[in-house]
């Protein structure tokens, strides 16, 4: 019998990337391989259901885990799929009273005591890291011993909730065992980064690190403290030997926020690919002000063909009142840089911040089309639950708190002096003025002849098109 059964809830990919579902990301859920790994080695026999991948119902994932008939079942849920688990957990109570059910996730660990209050159905929730918690959270309810002693758990008691002493965090990653890559069917088959942050197939995405030092309003920095821990270069190298030879691996996107932040690892990292001659192609994010040409250039040497920057604003205004902690000028060289030393880049926008105006909208057109970028993503301001901007978010605009539409696809926040017809029309904007340019439409003739996909090449056409008609048609619905 299986003692706990790990889900990741079904969540459509047109609802959770809208116009890009067809270019975007369907990536293993690597915080369920970390659980049951540890579980696994702990002596507890572990399943993932991944029903997003598996393209599941609600109802169909349900019937899933009632045939399967685990101990337990523990569900991962991020803000904008926080529902879809509450409605899994009342469909497997009206089933079975009796089976009990864990919820994890960065939602559960942001707001605790309000999951836990709004849905009646979760029964024990894990907050924060869950690697060692959900071990003794599994061999405390075995042996049917009190909760209380486990620490970074919510969980009821009769009609209490009650929260034990918080856990610290895992200061030696290198401790916890390799994902479980082994529970996922079909992988990585099933498996790939978004079409822009995959250079081959097999591909797949791997975290070096944990956390983040930084404190832009938009992210759940306080959910984990600011803090941050990577794992050691030796650690990395093994576990992409381990994909390789398990799974032929060929291409990672390291989905770290931060991935350069120890340049000495890096270094480390990319001398290491180059002495021991792995065959591996690969593309990161990080910050503006965490590279160099140097570092670049033996990234590049070491196999990564592509990069991205959390750009947000062309107003340095806005960037300070963000807090992402750096210039424009920073920002101009680090791109620059990068596409000297031959890599391709994807630069991010946050639209609609507050204190965003028409003015500082138009400085942010201005600005990416200096930049020497392959690719922009713009992408609406959330203010995610326990971010510095959730709280008082409603003194700058208007919010709507629909769980399902925190998505950063979706427009949830209009900040004071804006309209979301002006906000759509932005969007709209960026896209055209950033792409239908002579020196972007040269910059992909060129990787044509340079041999990029033309697969890859018409689907993002057919986005562009997708979009710019949209628009198209919204404003003859309007007339």
């Amino acid at each position: 019998m299986i003692d706990i059964l790990f889900i990741n809830p079904p969540l459509a990919g047109k609802r959770r990337l809208r116009e890009f579902s067809s270019i975007g990301s369907h990536n293993p859920p690597v915080n369920l391989l970390y659980l049951s790994a540890a579980a696994e080695k702990a002596g507890f026999k572990s399943q993932i259901l991944d029903a997003e991948i598996s393209k599941f119902s609600i109802g169909l994932t349900v019937q899933e885990i009632l045939k399967i008939n685990p101990k337990f079942v523990g569900i991962t849920a991020m803000t904008l799929s926080i529902e879809t688990a509450a409605v899994i957990a009342k469909k497997l109570k009206s089933s079975d009273k009796g089976i009990q059910i864990i919820i994890g996730g960065i939602h559960l660990t942001s707001l605790p005591e309000k999951t836990m209050n709004d849905y009646p159905h979760f029964d024990i929730g894990v907050i924060g890291e869950g690697d060692i918690t959900i071990v003794e959270l599994l061999d405390t309810l075995s042996k049917n011993t009190p909760l209380e002693n486990v620490k970074g758990i919510i969980y009821r008691t009769g009609n209490k909730i009650k929260i034990t002493d918080a856990r610290c965090f895992i200061e030696d990653l290198d401790e916890l065992p390799f994902p479980s890559f082994h529970l996922l069917q079909n992988f990585p088959n099933k498996y790939r980064p978004s079409i822009q942050k995959f250079r081959r197939m097999p591909s797949s995405i791997l975290l070096t690190s944990r956390g983040c030092p930084y404190k832009c309003i938009f992210c759940d920095s306080k959910g984990l403290k600011n803090s941050y821990r990577s794992y050691s270069v030796k650690y990395i190298i093994s576990l992409i030997k381990y994909l390789q030879a398990n799974y032929k691996i060929k291409d990672i996107n390291f989905h770290d926020d931060t991935f350069t932040l120890y340049r000495h690892k890096i270094i480390e990292f990319c001398n290491t690919i180059l002495s021991e001659k792995i065959d591996l192609t690969w593309s990161c994010q990080t910050r503006a002000d965490l590279v160099d040409f140097e570092l670049l250039s033996l990234m590049k040497k070491s196999g990564c063909w592509s990069i991205a920057f959390g750009i947000e604003s062309g107003s340095q205004k806005i960037l300070d009142f963000i807090k992402k902690g750096t210039k424009i000028q920073t920002i101009k060289g680090a791109v620059d840089s990068a596409s000297k030393a031959g890599l391709e880049t994807i630069g991010f926008i946050v639209i609609a911040p507050p204190a965003e105006t028409k003015e500082t909208m138009e400085e942010t057109i201005n600005f990416i089309k200096e930049l020497n970028l392959t690719y922009i993503l713009p992408l609406y301001f959330t203010p995610f639950p326990n971010s510095d901007s959730y709280e008082k978010i409603e003194e700058f605009g208007t919010l709507e708190k629909d769980w399902d539409k925190f998505t950063t696809f979706d427009l949830v926040f209009i900040p004071k002096g804006l309209s979301k017809e002006v906000l759509l029309d932005y969007k709209q904007r960026i896209y055209r003025e950033f792409y239908l340019r002579p020196k972007t439409v040269l910059k992909f003739i060129k990787k044509i002849i340079h041999g990029y996909s033309w697969r890859k090449l018409i689907l993002e056409c057919l986005i562009f098109i997708k979009i710019s008609m949209k628009n198209i048609f919204s404003k003859q619905e309007k007339m």
